[in-house]
C-alpha cells in the first residue's frame, strides 16, 4: 500500500468541479524529504554504496516496494551499454495512470490533493484531489476511446499549462495510447513535423493559452500545422479543451470537449 501523499487541503468537495483555492496554513504542502543534515548524508552514502555493489537488487527492491505491477518483472536489468542491449524490468507490466492516481484512491487518499495548479497570474490557483483527478481522467479516456483512440495510437498534445494537459496525458496512459507532448510555444512547422513522424491521427489542444501575460492562439496554430502538405490526411480528430471562441470557424474533425465530456462515465478501466 502506498504511503500518504505529501500534500493535503483542509476542505474537500465531493463533486467533479474544479476548486478555486487560497493557500492557508492547513494547505501548506508537507515536506517530501527531510532537511539536509549529517544523518541524511550518511544514509545517502550507504544507499549509494548499496546501489553500486548490487545494482539489480537495489533497484529491484525499490521497484517492488514503490510501484504497483500488473505483472511482476522477472529480471531487473540485462545486457550492457557496450553492446547497446540494455533492458530493465523484463516482462513487467504496469500502467502509469494507475500508479499516479488510482492506487492513491484505493489506499484511502482520494480526498487529498493530487495536483496544485498555479495560473499565469499570482494568486490564481486551483486544487484537485486524487478522486477528482481520477474522475476527470476516466471521462476523457472514455471520450478518446469513443472517437477511435486505441492502445498503441499516438495522440499529439499541444496545450497550455492547465489541468487539462495533465488529464489528457493521464487519459492516454490509462488506455495505452502514446502521448506526444509538443511545447505550447512551438511553431506550426514544428507541430507538423511531429505529427508526420509519429503519424498521429489525434490531436488535443485548446483555443487559447496564457503565458507571461500574453495570449497564445493555440487552436489557430494547430490549424496552420494541419494545413501543411506533409500531414495531409493524417489527423482525423482534434479535441479542443476549454472555452470555445465562436468567432473561429470549426472543422468537421473538431471535438469540443467541454460540450460532450459530461456524457461520458467517470469510470474507465486501465489497459495493461
Amino acid at each position: 500500500m502506498p504511503s500518504s501523499p505529501p500534500t493535503k487541503r483542509s476542505k474537500v468537495n465531493s463533486d467533479d468541479h474544479d476548486h478555486d483555492a487560497t493557500m492557508t496554513d492547513t494547505d501548506t504542502p508537507l515536506s517530501i524529504y527531510p532537511s539536509p543534515n549529517d544523518a541524511a548524508l550518511t544514509e545517502y552514502k550507504i544507499k549509494h554504496a548499496e546501489s553500486v555493489k548490487d545494482t539489480s537488487k537495489f533497484w529491484g527492491d525499490i521497484a517492488k516496494s514503490s510501484i504497483s505491477w500488473y505483472a511482476p518483472f522477472t529480471q531487473t536489468v540485462t545486457g550492457s551499454f557496450e553492446e547497446g542491449d540494455v533492458g530493465f524490468f523484463l516482462n513487467g507490466k504496469l500502467n502509469v495512470c494507475y500508479n499516479a492516481v488510482d492506487r492513491w484512491v484505493e489506499a484511502g487518499h482520494g480526498d487529498q490533493t493530487a495536483v496544485i495548479w498555479e495560473g499565469d497570474e499570482p494568486g490564481d490557483s486551483k486544487y484537485f484531489t486524487f478522486l477528482e483527478l481520477q474522475r476527470k481522467v476516466c471521462r476523457v479516456a472514455n471520450m478518446l476511446k469513443s472517437q477511435g483512440v486505441k492502445k498503441g495510437d499516438t495522440v499529439t498534445i499541444y496545450m497550455p499549462m492547465k489541468i487539462d494537459i495533465v488529464v489528457a496525458m493521464l487519459a492516454c496512459a490509462r488506455i495505452g495510447a502514446v502521448h506526444s507532448v509538443v511545447f505550447a510555444g512551438f511553431s506550426a512547422e514544428a507541430i507538423a513535423d511531429r505529427i508526420e513522424h509519429s503519424h498521429s491521427r489525434f490531436v488535443c489542444t485548446s483555443h487559447y493559452g496564457q503565458r507571461g501575460g500574453k495570449t497564445l492562439k493555440l487552436y489557430n496554430i494547430i490549424q496552420s500545422a494541419l494545413d501543411h502538405e506533409k500531414v495531409a490526411g493524417i489527423v482525423t480528430h482534434v479535441f479542443v479543451f476549454g472555452s470555445v471562441d465562436d468567432g473561429i470557424p470549426k472543422q468537421p474533425r473538431d471535438v469540443l470537449v467541454d460540450a460532450v465530456i459530461e456524457d461520458y462515465r467517470p469510470y474507465c478501466p486501465c489497459e495493461w
